[in-house]
């Protein structure tokens, strides 16, 4: 896989499909209940992840998700509020039930969630760190682009440069499975100084796939491309 810089001049506020941050109350006893197929989502510890849920109705929904862990919020937005989005950080490895309870047209669906929490992204991830300023983006992309990929594919995942549940500076992680933890990186020139290392799994592939930059290209920083041979200028005419 190969290794390169997101650089960026100013931070980006990205929002996601209008959705809101807080669910609204459910009365279990309206309407006959009724269990959609299980659904199973894949995140990283320590990792912000987003998911959606959707029940497609004609009616108005009202949700009520139970089970998620203090650092997961759920929020309801889409056509008739029926999108369900499970959005936060899970704070420890393994796997976590959810029920997410929609109401619509007075029935009650019950949605069973199965969170499958990893503890580190897998060897052929692509996992990067650095800045804190363009932090929002590449979470945003990340999320974007995992939903588009099978649970066996290559996902995106980006660490923050601090800690996203404590707030905590320079706590350990390990970027992936079978790399050797290191000192969180917090900025554009760590995340670049990590990137450099070349760090590499005991199976071979790079910890650090990509960094976070959110300043102008230094002349000091490794070419992207060999240069080859110097540019001559053109003859001038004579007069």
């Amino acid at each position: 896989m190969r290794k390169l810089i997101v650089a960026a001049a100013t931070a980006a506020t990205v929002s996601t499909l209008g959705l809101t941050a807080t669910a609204q109350a459910l009365s279990v006893s309206q309407g006959a209940g009724r269990v959609n197929a299980a659904v199973t989502k894949t995140v990283v510890a320590g990792i912000p992840a987003a998911f959606t849920v959707v029940e497609p109705s004609t009616a108005k929904c009202t949700w009520k998700t139970t089970g998620l862990p203090g650092p997961v919020t759920s929020g309801i937005g889409g056509k008739n509020n029926c999108t369900n989005l499970i959005d936060g950080v899970f704070p420890k490895a393994g796997t976590v039930k959810v029920s997410a309870k929609v109401t619509h047209g007075g029935k009650l669906t019950v949605i069973p969630i199965t969170v499958v929490v990893k503890a580190s992204p897998g060897e052929n991830d692509a996992a990067g760190v650095g800045s804190d300023t363009i932090t929002p983006l590449t979470d945003q992309l990340a999320g974007d682009f995992n939903t588009t990929v099978p649970a066996a594919g290559t996902h995106e995942y980006s660490w923050d440069a601090v800690n996203p549940i404590t707030g905590k500076i320079g706590d350990t992680i390990a970027e992936k499975a079978d790399c050797p933890k290191i000192m969180r990186p917090d900025g554009s020139s760590a995340g670049i100084g990590q990137l450099a290392t070349f760090a590499k799994s005991t199976s071979g592939p790079f910890c650090t796939n990509f960094a976070r930059s959110s300043r102008a290209r230094a002349r000091r920083w490794p070419a992207t491309r060999s240069p080859g041979p110097p540019r001559r200028s053109p003859p001038r005419p004579r007069r």
